[in-house]
């Protein structure tokens, strides 16, 4: 949902901004040499720190792009869905308030709902296993 994706990018936002900290604090530990305040164990850890960060911010990235994606499939099927029910609706048989309705019609209308609704949940899985 949408307050889902808000979190993810602010957390995105917040590793970005400790990437750049570390990358800083690294760069200048590498300048300092081995005559600075800087020793190779601090190097170390915050290289270590920096690959962790990146890792975290991808994975973020990763996560809210699936479900803008998983979003993005659900809206195109409802938008489709709507001119389809309307066409059918106003197909009418001559009845008052009688639509003609193809069973053709209305498992292809399930058919589609039901793959919006196995590709949300598969996003959703995906999400949750990581």
């Amino acid at each position: 949902n949408g307050g889902e994706a808000r979190k993810t990018q602010s957390e995105i936002a917040r590793l970005t901004e400790e990437l750049h900290h570390a990358h800083t604090l690294l760069s200048q530990g590498s300048t300092a040499g081995t005559g600075g305040h800087f020793d190779a164990r601090r190097l170390q850890l915050l290289r270590s720190q920096t690959l962790q960060l990146q890792r975290q911010v991808r994975l973020d990235a990763e996560e809210l792009s699936q479900r803008e994606s998983a979003v993005a499939d659900v809206a195109d099927v409802l938008a489709s869905l709507g001119p389809r029910i309307r066409a059918l609706r106003t197909a009418s048989n001559g009845g008052a308030g009688a639509c003609a309705i193809s069973l053709a019609s209305l498992a292809e209308l399930e058919e589609w709902g039901e793959k919006a609704v196995k590709r949300l949940r598969v996003q959703h899985l995906e999400v949750l296993q990581e």
